[in-house]
């Protein structure tokens, strides 16, 4: 399979940060708990500044963020593909100016709205002059043009230039397909080392030191993400298809064995930077992996495959969920990283907006991924994975936001896909759905992941266990440098989060904000207007929330007993000498002193006006959601 897709689904006409379209709320199908992870055999750390629970993701346009920020799940990270090629003026370089522009716009768009962004770099094919018949053939004569490398280089070092300004953790996959092409080249057993490549040759300086092959290609990369962005995570590209043998995302081969793909294609990939690298240089921070780039009706019903993309959701018959996890614990052991699903098919058998027409083909991948409560997801963890990520590999395919424009679609049944939808999601809004009940139900946490670990909380710091007991449960994170800062202030906005993921509440979005200065587009809304509809938080008098104001004492008080719905307690002797029997958080502030979740000053106060602080507030929730 290849990754090929139209230019016009890859290229933005202008960022749109604050696009609207915020959709209606989604209620999540009935959700059974998890099973416990077993002992887990996933080899390889896990890189900074990546959750600590398993992640999901979606492919995201810039004028996409308001959908992922509406949308009901609180999703981890954002991805969009950087293409157009090296030297031919439609590259991703040019599309907002000054040059590369467009990739620092999406990462701050990213970032503020608490998202991972990941870029997909598929830049070489499509870079001139491309000469060959197939696409193997473009992209190796691209790979032996010296010139062509020499503005590759420069172009891959503007995108690190652009990481290093926004600072924090930006995940980069470096070219799908281009190592499988590389493998196929090098022969069984061989190296991408054997593979030739104008590095070196190219005449970009940054480069000289590295060999003219494909080993020295990588290197050569990770060269550059070391002197120019290291707070940028590089991927490298699996292709199950390149081993020499059957793909097993479509073989019906009940003989073909998982291990040996594997571990076939992690062995090559060992030579691709993997290992064997210079004193002094990194390695490739993960490996990507794709089920399938189109969704499995599409290569049915258009392109006449017999079916043969379709996977058995009771793991009986092949292709299905089982081997191919095989496969992906196989990568795992072979190359000690671990490993991200990328570009999922979005299509589902479940709603009846999936017709089988453009834009809305079937597939059953996500189903299998998160249907049944996400109890398959724990043994995909175990087998290495640390993040999914959907979207569509070609502009026809099912996206997960309305890219067709064609709204709410409710046409006819088929095979028996009886789900009505209320939403404009090309899908239907199923994964939207199953993502929120992921999140709901309480995020995988990953093996390995030092959760509640921070530089800045040592272990007799007076809070670090509550910290930890919250960290550890997703429900609050640290900062981009790895500090959790416990004598900062926490915003209106940033608790009202904390307090949704604490009470596993599912996210709400009214098609018209609550608050005007919460627009569909602002990072928090979801977690705002959830809070909202539960009757735990309000905004003020002016129609405001004022979620970048830093919640006082009293405030958090009022939101913790609102939120655990505690009968109020309201002695006739006031427990603190500021908080009179007239003041008006008084009985809140009463009733969480009664249990136990709060406590004064010395003197005698509390303080309700005051800020509180981010160690004070870990304290509160903890106490007050059941913790030590």
């Amino acid at each position: 399979m290849t990754h090929r897709i139209a230019l016009a689904l890859l290229v933005p006409a202008l960022l749109l940060i604050n696009a609207t379209g915020a959709a209606a709320q989604v209620k999540p199908p009935p959700a059974t708990p998890l099973p416990a992870v077993t002992p887990h055999t996933a080899l390889g750390g896990l890189p900074a500044g990546l959750p600590s629970h398993l992640w999901l993701g979606v492919s995201s346009s810039p004028v996409d963020l308001a959908w992922l920020t509406g949308s009901g799940a609180a999703w981890d990270a954002r991805y969009q593909y950087l293409a157009g090629g090296v030297n031919t003026g439609d590259g991703w370089a040019g599309w907002n100016t000054p040059a590369g522009q467009f990739a620092a716009y999406y990462m701050a768009a990213s970032g503020g709205a608490n998202v991972l962004p990941v870029f997909t770099y598929y830049q070489l094919l499509q870079s001139n002059p491309h000469s060959g018949g197939t696409e193997w053939e473009q992209d190796y004569n691209n790979l032996n043009n010296a010139a062509t490398m020499a503005a590759y280089y420069a172009d891959f070092a503007l995108l690190l230039q652009k990481a290093a300004a926004y600072g924090r953790p930006v995940l980069i996959q470096v070219e799908p397909d281009l190592w499988g092409f590389m493998e196929g080249r090098a022969g069984a057993g061989g190296s991408a080392a054997g593979v030739s490549a104008a590095v070196a040759s190219s005449g970009y300086s940054a480069v000289a030191a590295y060999p003219n092959n494909g080993q020295g290609f990588a290197q050569a990369l990770l060269h550059l993400r070391d002197s120019l962005a290291p707070n940028a995570l590089l991927a490298i590209h699996a292709s199950p298809w390149a081993w020499g043998g059957a793909d097993i995302g479509i073989s019906h081969d009940a003989a073909l064995d998982p291990a040996q793909v594997g571990q076939t294609v992690g062995a090559f990939l060992l030579t691709a930077g993997l290992a064997g690298n210079p004193a002094g240089l990194s390695t490739w921070d993960l490996v990507f992996t794709d089920l399938s780039d189109r969704d499995a009706a599409y290569y049915q019903n258009v392109q006449g495959d017999g079916g043969a993309h379709w996977w058995d959701l009771t793991d009986t018959a092949f292709p299905n969920f089982a081997r191919y996890r095989a496969y992906v614990a196989a990568l795992n052991q072979t190359t000690a990283r671990r490993i991200v699903l990328w570009q999922i098919p979005v299509g589902n058998t479940v709603m009846r907006s999936a017709d089988n027409s453009p834009g809305h083909y079937q597939d059953n991948r996500t189903q299998g991924l998160l249907g049944n409560g996400g109890a398959a997801l724990p043994a995909w963890v175990d087998a290495g994975v640390v993040g999914l990520l959907w979207g569509a590999g070609q502009g026809d395919q099912t996206h997960p936001t309305d890219s067709h424009s064609d709204g709410i679609t409710n046409p006819a049944p088929i095979n028996g896909n009886n789900g009505t939808a209320t939403v404009s999601d090309d899908d239907g809004g199923y994964l939207r759905a199953q993502a929120a009940a992921y999140y709901g139900r309480g995020p995988v946490p990953l093996p390995g992941a030092a959760c509640g670990v921070f530089p800045d909380v040592p272990a007799g710091y007076w809070a670090q266990g509550y910290i930890a007991w919250l960290a550890c449960r997703s429900i609050v994170g640290g900062y981009s440098d790895g500090t959790f800062r416990p004598e900062a202030t926490t915003t209106r906005a940033q608790f009202a989060k904390m307090l949704a993921l604490g009470q596993g509440w599912s996210l709400i979005t009214p098609p018209t904000p609550s608050f005007s200065d919460v627009p569909a587009g602002y990072w928090a809304s979801g977690y705002v207007e959830t809070g909202k509809a539960h009757n735990v938080l309000s905004g003020y008098s002016d129609g405001t929330f004022r979620p970048a104001a830093a919640i006082t004492r009293a405030q958090l008080s009022k939101m913790i007993v609102s939120a655990q719905s505690w009968s109020p307690v309201t002695p006739p002797t006031a427990s603190f000498r500021d908080v009179p029997a007239d003041y008006w958080a008084y009985a809140a502030i009463e009733t969480a002193h009664a249990h136990n979740i709060i406590a004064g000053y010395s003197d005698g106060t509390f303080r309700p006006g005051g800020s509180a602080t981010r160690a004070q507030l870990s304290k509160m929730l903890t106490l007050a959601l059941g913790g030590p």
